[in-house]
């Protein structure tokens, strides 16, 4: 307590101690610690000298609950509040508004020429008009490979926001290039020293407690070493093995085998392991409801993602590869003899280090499991559930080959060649050679997952890729060593997928700026055009903005049937392309001058065609790589290769942008022609609609007809005024005097017929924060969606008994929610104290075993 007075006057209302105890409760107790004498208080020198430290020693050394001591606001250990100095307005000169180009420079005699005056960015415009000024011969012989890159980087992007339009002259168009030069030419500058990584095989839950990374600092390692400048400036970094999913699910190697007969038995062989479900007299479910092995069952338990803990031999064997591939990447030019050296020295501290762990292993009961497993997959194909991240399905054998055979024979989708695999690669690589693509000769193959979650299940079939389908054999014994040593194989790529990814990053680029376009002209009209969103997050943004005008008006969604596999190929190709030359024309306004799509690090962005080097893009060259992605889709099962006929390929890399823009010139027709009919009130009714793929949500209108998009979509509301989006549930709640919109997140799963696994467990091999992370990422999308109390309270009860139930430490979540509130106090306008007491409530709950009532808390 701050002085005796205040002790003595703990019952009055002006006390804040006081009232922090009656909100908590009865059985909370005030007691003195220290009396601070008054005078510390009276004298103001004394009290940030004396009276605080004492404060903060007891706060500290106590760690008092939140909210619980009455330190006042504002106040810090040795430092005074002072006033807030009034800011001094800048003289009236200075007074430029940022984002008008034409303040900073104008055109006289048909010369551009940039204002110098103080001010915004004065140094980089003094800069451009001096070299403005210079001739253009001159300008174009300018020596730039003093300058640093950044300093070019500034100068480009000040010039790209400001001089636009009828500004950009010869000069500006050369400078330009010049700048891009300097840009893109990094190389000049000294490149620091490469970071080298020592790559070890994550397999062990102890394993990250242990001094691995100290190791290679040691003195009889850095002895025997044949550069030891190799490991100054050298980081371990953790491999993760595969997941259980590499090792249980069989439905590549069934796909692969559809060509085969069918048996004709009268009762198929699935019947005998004893399922409950079944899908046309054959077993269908999930893997969890098997009558199997107990040490089976426990692995498609925890999940998909699981990762197996390995046995110390296995810990060995794992890292001497390790080292072996580390010193033959590191130290291939000295001697054999360095190098064995060398790899037996590091090899004898790392068994040292690894010789400590004794945690638990699955070693002896995935071998139990296994033997049970090869039972199954005589008459069973254990594969993904669809809507689902973490659950094992199973299917019979025989009639997976049959719906899978039916896909590609009898539907409208597929059409089987007479061409064989090998002239397709030819095709394919010559293509990827004139594109400096790299090149794999691989054919994807068809594959499905079964839809449990329907009342009549079906199949999702997907476009995968697979090393089994490599047209060149890779040694298998090193394929076997190597993973048997948990080796991570480098990702497969089909003939196709460099051409999709790049594709991809085109028609990010091209959808970003017809983005940018439509909230221009929305901002004049209110009519908008571009629905295509990318996450859940801006739509929530979007209510909690319009919150006013939306909330009289009734949510409705909508889904599109089979939206990948409907749509004819040449009209994708026709109406992407129509959006691809509107966002060009469109960059090209803005810009002044012609553009190329030129990839910048991960992402494209336009630059000045002249300029551009040769891996950009122009319209006919997007126009050329669309066709290829959309009509080169061929799979091979059984031995067969079809080509898909109709839309484009469900899983490839440029799939999703494709058809973002396709719908997107449908609705932009459709909403160009109410305008052209006078109906601007119908077209501006369609301001707050969003399209996610092929999940639409819309307010109070239905979405464009299907003649426009040529497919069927049907309404997915849950009632009237209660939809579910992206696993947002939108509730309008009518009253007599108010209309509210209530936001909450909503798990799909639970209105599965069963209850899917959410999380990874946590005795998968992965590093230690993988939990934390799960569940800061949980509280964070809650806290964006949710716009009340009740509903986050909800969803922060259901992640933390999830998370615990799959073994998590609830001492570890209690700081990463305690951290949680302390950033985003304010920023989601959350009350912390409210959330702690809840918090704290729900921990207790759960460690006690007893039911918890959210609702009234």
């Amino acid at each position: 307590m701050r002085n005796t007075k205040h002790w003595e006057n703990r019952n009055s209302k002006s006390n804040r101690v006081s009232q922090q105890l009656r909100k908590r409760g009865r059985k909370l107790y005030a007691c003195p610690v220290q009396n601070v004498p008054e005078r510390l208080y009276t004298q103001p020198a004394d009290f940030p000298r004396v009276a605080l430290p004492i404060e903060d020693f007891w706060i500290k050394w106590l760690n008092p609950p939140l909210n619980m001591t009455n330190r006042r606001q504002g106040e810090k250990v040795g430092r005074r509040p002072q006033k807030k100095k009034k800011r001094q307005r800048p003289p009236q000169r200075l007074r430029k508004r940022r984002n008008d180009g034409n303040v900073w420079h104008r055109m006289q005699d048909g010369e551009l020429r940039i204002d110098t005056s103080p001010g915004f960015c004065s140094g980089l415009r003094k800069q451009l008009d001096h070299l403005i000024q210079l001739p253009l011969d001159q300008l174009g012989a300018y020596d730039m490979s003093t300058w640093h890159p950044n300093r070019a980087l500034r100068l480009r992007t000040w010039m790209r926001t400001f001089v636009q339009g009828e500004s950009v002259t010869e000069k500006v168009r050369t400078l330009e290039r010049l700048l891009g030069q300097r840009i893109r030419n990094r190389t000049d500058k000294k490149a620091a020293p490469p970071r080298r990584y020592f790559k070890l095989t994550h397999q062990h839950p102890a394993q990250d407690r242990t001094a691995i990374a100290g190791v290679l600092s040691r003195t009889r390692v850095r002895d025997a070493c044949p550069n030891p400048a190799v490991l100054d400036n050298l980081m371990v970094s953790n491999r993760l093995k595969p997941p259980l999913a590499t090792l249980v699910c069989n439905v590549t190697e069934v796909s692969y085998e559809t060509s085969q007969p069918v048996r004709t038995e009268s009762v198929c062989p699935c019947q005998q392991h004893n399922v409950s479900s079944n899908y046309d007299g054959h077993a269908l479910g999930l893997a969890t409801d098997l009558k199997t092995d107990e040490a089976l069952l426990s692995l498609f338990r925890k999940g998909r993602k699981y990762r197996v803990a390995s046995s110390p031999m296995s810990l060995y064997d794992s890292m001497r590869h390790d080292v072996e591939e580390f010193v033959d990447l590191n130290f291939g030019k000295c001697s054999e003899n360095e190098k064995s050296h060398f790899a037996a020295t590091l090899t004898q501290e790392f068994d040292a280090v690894l010789g400590t762990l004794n945690a638990h292993t699955d070693e002896p009961h995935l071998r139990d499991a296994l033997r049970a497993l090869k039972k199954l997959q005589e008459h069973l194909v254990i594969l993904p559930v669809d809507k689902t991240s973490h659950d094992f399905g199973f299917i019979c054998k025989e009639k997976y080959k049959e719906l899978v055979r039916n896909e590609l024979q009898q539907s409208s989708t597929y059409q089987q060649l007479d061409s064989s695999v090998e002239s397709i690669l030819q095709q394919h690589q010559a293509f990827n050679k004139s594109h400096n693509f790299p090149h794999s000769n691989i054919l994807p193959y068809l594959y499905g997952i079964p839809k449990l979650h329907k009342p009549q299940p079906r199949m999702r079939y997907i476009a995968g890729v697979s090393e089994k389908g490599n047209a060149e054999k890779k040694d298998e014994q090193k394929v076997q060593d190597e993973r048997r040593a948990h080796k991570k194989q480098p990702k497969t790529r089909a003939s196709t997928t460099p051409a999709h990814q790049e594709a991809s990053g085109i028609l990010k680029l091209v959808l970003a700026t017809l983005q940018g376009k439509d909230e221009v002209s929305r901002a004049k009209t209110g009519i908008r055009r571009f629905f295509v969103v990318e996450s859940i997050d801006g739509v929530a943004v979007h209510i909690k903005t319009n919150y006013a005008r939306l909330r009289k008006k009734t949510p409705r969604t909508f889904d599109f049937k089979e939206m990948y596999t409907k749509i004819p190929q040449q009209r994708i190709v026709d109406y992407v392309m129509l959006a691809v030359l509107e966002a060009f024309e469109y960059a090209k306004s803005e810009k002044g001058f012609d553009l190329k799509a030129q990839r910048s690090k991960h992402r494209f962005e336009f630059s000045n065609a002249e300029a551009a080097d040769m891996t950009a893009y122009s319209v006919e060259e997007i126009r050329e790589l669309v066709e290829f992605i959309v009509g080169n889709t061929f799979v091979t099962n059984g031995g067969r290769c079809y080509q898909q006929v109709t839309g484009i390929p469900m899983g490839g890399n440029a799939s999703p942008d494709l058809a973002n823009l396709y719908c997107y010139w449908c609705e932009k027709l459709y909403i160009d022609s109410l305008i052209a009919e006078g109906r601007h009130e119908e077209a501006r009714a369609h301001a707050d609609s969003v399209r996610f793929i092929d999940d639409f949500l819309t307010w109070g209108v239905r979405p464009p007809p299907e003649a426009i998009y040529g497919m069927e979509y049907s309404e997915t509301s849950k009632g009237v005024d209660d939809v579910v989006f992206l696993g947002m549930r939108i509730r309008a709640e009518r009253d007599i005097k108010t209309d509210y919109i209530r936001l909450s997140v909503l798990d799909k799963g639970e209105e599965f017929p069963w209850y899917p696994i959410k999380y990874t467990h946590a005795e998968s091999t992965v590093p230690r924060n993988t939990g934390t992370s799960i569940f800061k990422g949980a509280l964070i999308r809650a806290a964006r969606i949710c716009n009340n109390m009740p509903d986050l309270k909800v969803e922060i009860m259901k992640v933390y008994y999830r998370l615990r139930n799959r073994g998590f430490s609830g001492r570890e979540l209690r700081h990463v929610f305690d951290t949680f509130v302390t950033q985003t106090y304010g920023k989601y306008e959350l009350d912390a104290r409210v959330l702690s007491r809840f918090y704290y409530y729900v921990g207790k709950a759960y460690d006690e075993g007893r039911p918890t009532n959210v609702e009234k808390r």
